[in-house]
Formats: structure tokens, sequence, C-alpha cells
């Protein structure tokens, strides 16, 4: 099966990958919020499952990555749209967190569903438990004002 690149989606100028990342730039722009799209990247420590240090024979071995954030708010809130939240994605935002912990970085989700088939878990409860702020659809007008609150 051949893999299908997704169409380019142009909203003012800019090329956005998804069209929920067309509909945040349009509420943002809506509100009169200044954003940045993509503007920064951060380096993480990735985690690698059952490995083990050749040299001092460690089990804690990570590689070093980097995440590029979605939308950069001017009061340095940095919000992350997410559609779909699989186990890739809950690792990555994990080791994200943990390697950045000053970052002011948001979850928005396009809806709030069951992380996987099997479990009870809503992308919510997923977010709440692992201490990222987040919301459902909508850009909150506390993430958009100078107080960050």
């Amino acid at each position: 099966m051949a893999y299908k690149k997704n169409k380019a989606l142009k909203y003012k100028g800019r090329t956005y990958r998804s069209k929920f990342e067309v509909s945040i730039a349009k509420e943002l722009t809506c509100l009169g919020i200044k954003f940045k799209y993509e503007h920064k990247s951060f380096s993480y420590l990735d985690p690698v499952p059952r490995a083990e240090c050749s040299d001092c024979n460690s089990k804690d071995v990570f590689v070093r990555r980097s995440y590029t954030p979605d939308f950069f708010l001017e009061n340095g809130i940095i919000i992350e749209a997410k559609g779909k939240l699989d186990f890739a994605a809950r690792k990555k935002l994990k080791a994200i967190k943990a390697s950045n912990p000053d970052l002011d970085l948001k979850i928005l989700f396009m809806r709030d569903q069951k992380i996987s088939k099997g479990s009870t878990t809503l992308y919510s409860e997923w977010a709440y438990q692992h201490g990222f702020d987040y919301q459902v659809t909508n850009v909150p007008k506390r993430w958009t004002t100078n107080g960050k609150d």
C-alpha cells in the first residue's frame, strides 16, 4: 500500500499539516491573538526500551530527538494540536515534558475520545493524569491572556 501524503492546507499564506490546525489558526486570528506556527524546536530524551549501555551496562538508555510544537503565542504559551493521541504520541509527550519541565506546553484536542479501543481512558483523563493543561475543541481564553492562568 502506497503512502498518501496530505494535501497542503493553506490559510493566510501559511501551510498547515491538518484541517484542525487550520481551524486553530483561524480561531486565533479571529480572536486577534498573534502567534507563530512551528516557530522553534526543542530537544528531548526519548527512552529506549530494553536497551543497555555497552560502556556502563545501564538500562537507562536514551536517544536525543527534536520536537517542534504547533502554535507559539506571544504570552509564552505553546499549543500542541492533537487529533489523534495514539501510544507513540503519548510516549513522546511524556518524554518532552520530562526533558523540558519549564516548557509551558498545552494540548488542544480535536475531540475527547478513548485512547484506544480497549481502554476506558479518555484523552482528557490521560492529559490530566500526566499533568498536562488541556482543552477540547477550542482555545480557552485563559491561554490567550497575559496572565497565563
